[in-house]
């Protein structure tokens, strides 16, 4: 399984920060250059970005935004072009278990099995604003407690910060989103629209939030996030602090879930 870490150039710390816990790990990785939305220009935004869909959706589809879906479009592209048969793809402000070696060995042996299906995403990660209610039953156990679960309701899981994907998905992906019309973890869309058969995340999660603020502007058009862009860019004590604070707080509860035996708003699963 190929290991791509998706990092702008100017952002060393980051880079660093990844580098030693995949070393540390003894994860071979390699990073792959991200591209930095705010810097596109008007006539590159309306070459690669579905611009009618962008300019109905400016707080969702920022620049930022669209950056990191270009991003991930690219590494789809390589796997497509390198035939790469299955990649866990991790964005830079990630925290890793001392376990994701192991969840990630089990985890390829199961997809090459059929144990798990290919063309269902993996996520290793996932924030909702919401709980999220996870099935009791259709799980995939694997070593040190951890499983491959199916949420209830597919759109509730959000994030592209550490999943596992595999050529086939990536495949149909480079042919759904481009040019750019959805955010990059926009799962429930891409399941609607065929790309993907379904969803599943491993919990407990073995990755976790970095904490790093966000450095492509994700919610650039709304005030507070200027406000605390500037509060930040003055380093005043307790300012920073308690932003940090506020980021760790936050992540948590986006991490939130449960389990039921609710049946899947979007998959049938056969005994």
């Amino acid at each position: 399984m190929r290991v791509f870490v998706v990092n702008l150039e100017q952002s060393v710390d980051r880079k660093l920060f990844m580098k030693s816990q995949l070393d540390q790990l003894n994860i071979s990785h390699e990073f792959f250059p991200a591209v930095d939305g705010r810097r596109l220009s008007p006539e590159q935004m309306e070459q690669m970005c579905n611009m009618e869909v962008v300019r109905a959706w400016p707080d969702l589809l920022t620049p930022g935004m669209i950056g990191c879906s270009l991003s991930h479009y690219h590494v789809y592209k390589k796997m497509v072009a390198d035939k790469i048969e299955m990649a866990f793809i991790l964005e830079d402000d990630t925290r890793l278990s001392q376990h994701l070696p192991i969840v990630l060995n089990e985890v390829k042996v199961k997809l090459k099995t059929g144990t798990l299906d290919l063309n269902e995403p993996i996520l290793l990660y996932y924030q909702s604003e919401e709980l999220v209610e996870f099935a009791q039953y259709g799980g995939v156990t694997l070593s040190n407690n951890f499983a491959a679960h199916y949420p209830v309701d597919i759109w509730r899981p959000i994030t592209t910060a550490a999943y596992i994907i595999s050529l086939s998905c990536a495949q149909k992906l480079v042919d759904l989103i481009y040019p750019i019309r959805y955010s990059p973890d926009s799962w429930a869309v891409y399941h609607r629209e065929g790309a993907i058969g379904g969803l599943r995340c491993i919990l407990p999660l073995p990755v976790e939030s970095g904490f790093f603020k966000s450095d492509i502007g994700y919610e650039q058009n709304k005030p507070i996030n200027r406000l605390i862009k500037y509060l930040e860019s003055k380093s005043i004590f307790p300012v920073v602090q308690l932003l940090k604070w506020r980021r760790k707080n936050r992540a948590k509860q986006q991490n939130r879930f449960y389990f039921s035996n609710s049946p899947l708003n979007w998959k049938i699963i056969k005994s």
